[in-house]
């Protein structure tokens, strides 16, 4: 029987073999003399067979053909009873690239103690996943709890089972990347310069691969601009248990651009040249109108010439 705490023995649990294979039940509730022990034991002989009778055979035995029963040559048998543990559940985690699984012991419990004996949970619970790769829901075992206390022996304690967890991907950020400087072209493009590169946990195989691509928020001048980076993916065996982060922390500046000043005027015998005259082009086909007055410095001469350089812009500023 499993132990029960208990040194009698129910005729429900013998078999009575006899001669020639004969083999019969044994009937009765049993007497707390059966057994010298309670505890834990192989091939035990009885202490008495009080409460217990010879029953009936399925195989051709007749009980009339024997003496009653008798402790001589027995043999019982007690095997430890399974101490069942409750309150134990996984926690998820974010992948670390180990097996272990933490485990939530707060509410532990257990059931199936024999009332009045001396028995305590102990030892250190253990979690672990079968592979340490993300995914949902994956079962968790648990291994390392023990018993103690003077009855301990007379049970066995069954680890935890049907626990579940799930590792989420863990982040890997992209390093090694910069942005370029540039001068205003109306545009939001950014190069990008350097070696893309991660640093994956332990031993994993993972690498960058794809190609980044650099963009401002907008196209307008300004020093030290962010810069977001889209593109850069991951592979290696180890890819699937990682989000890949773009580069973060990229800046650069776009320097502004220089205008093309270019415009006319009939001869009127002065150097000046009045900003309503001129247009100012930028770049991608941009232009503006040029306001104020001018100055005497704005040409080396005041006689007639086609496409002179300006020798200053004094007195002139860009418009709109």
């Amino acid at each position: 029987k499993a132990y029960d705490g208990t040194t009698s023995v129910a005729g429900s649990t013998f078999t009575a073999t006899g001669v020639a294979g004969q083999t019969f039940t044994v009937t009765g509730a049993g007497d707390a003399a059966n057994l010298a022990s309670k505890n834990v034991q192989v091939g035990t002989v009885l202490s008495s067979l009080t409460g217990l009778s010879l029953g009936t055979s399925s195989n051709g035995g007749l009980s009339s053909n024997y003496n009653a029963l008798s402790t001589a040559g027995s043999s019982y048998t007690v095997t430890a009873k399974g101490i069942t543990l409750t309150g134990i559940s996984a926690v998820d985690k974010i992948y670390d690239a180990t097996t272990t699984a933490a485990l939530n012991t707060a509410s532990v419990g257990y059931s199936g103690l024999i009332n009045g004996d001396a028995v305590a949970l102990s030892g250190s619970g253990t979690g672990s996943f079968a592979d340490k790769n993300a995914g949902a829901n994956k079962a968790v075992t648990v291994s390392g709890y023990t018993l103690s206390g003077a009855d301990a022996g007379n049970y066995v304690v069954t680890q935890p089972t049907g626990l579940t967890a799930s590792i989420s991907k863990a982040s890997l950020v992209v390093s090694g990347i910069a942005a370029a400087n540039k001068t205003y072209d109306a545009t939001t493009g950014a190069t990008l310069s350097g070696a893309a590169s991660v640093t994956a946990l332990g031993g994993d195989s993972v690498s960058v691969a794809g190609t980044g691509t650099g963009s401002f928020a907008d196209a307008n001048a300004a020093s030290n601009k962010a810069v977001s980076v889209t593109g850069y993916t991951l592979t290696g065996a180890d890819a699937g248990n990682y989000d890949v982060v773009q580069p973060n922390a990229v800046r650069a500046t776009i320097n502004k651009a220089d205008v093309i000043v270019s415009g006319s005027k009939t001869y009127d015998g002065t150097t000046s040249v009045a900003g309503g005259t001129l247009t100012a082009t930028g770049v991608a086909g941009q232009t503006f109108t040029v306001t104020g007055a001018g100055d005497a410095s704005n040409l080396s001469s005041k006689n007639v010439q086609s496409g002179a350089a300006l020798a200053s812009t004094t007195g002139l500023s860009l418009g709109s």
